[in-house]
C-alpha cells in the first residue's frame, strides 16, 4: 500500500528533503527551495525525467522484514541510495536540527 502524499510531505520536511543516509540534498536552482520531485513544467519530457523521484520515502526497516508506516520508522532517500538499500537495513544519519542562538 502507497503512504499518503501528506505523509510523504511530512517525512520531506521533517528530513529537510536531505536523504537520511548519504546526506545529499535536492534544491531548485532557481527558487532556492528545496524539491523532491520535478519543479519543471518545461516540454521535453527528458528534462523533467532527471528531476522526476529525485527523493523517496524509504523503510528503515523494510515492511517484508516487519518494518511499519510508521513515521519513526520513514526516512528521505535519494533515489540512488534507495535503490541499492534494496531490503537492507542501513543506519541513517541523525536529524540535523538548527542549533538555536
Amino acid at each position: 500500500m502507497a503512504l499518503r502524499q501528506h505523509v510523504r510531505r511530512a517525512v520531506f520536511e521533517r528530513d529537510n528533503y536531505r536523504c537520511r543516509y548519504c546526506g545529499v540534498r535536492y534544491v531548485d536552482r532557481r527558487t532556492s527551495e528545496p524539491v523532491a520531485s520535478c519543479p519543471y513544467d518545461g516540454p521535453s519530457w527528458a528534462s523533467r525525467q532527471r528531476w522526476v523521484g529525485l527523493l523517496h520515502v524509504d523503510h528503515v526497516i523494510p515492511r517484508c522484514k516487519g518494518g511499519t508506516d510508521d513515521p519513526d520508522n520513514l526516512v528521505t532517500a535519494c533515489r540512488t541510495c534507495n535503490l541499492e538499500k534494496y531490503d537492507y537495513i542501513w543506519e541513517p544519519r541523525p536529524i540535523e536540527v538548527p542549533a538555536c542562538v
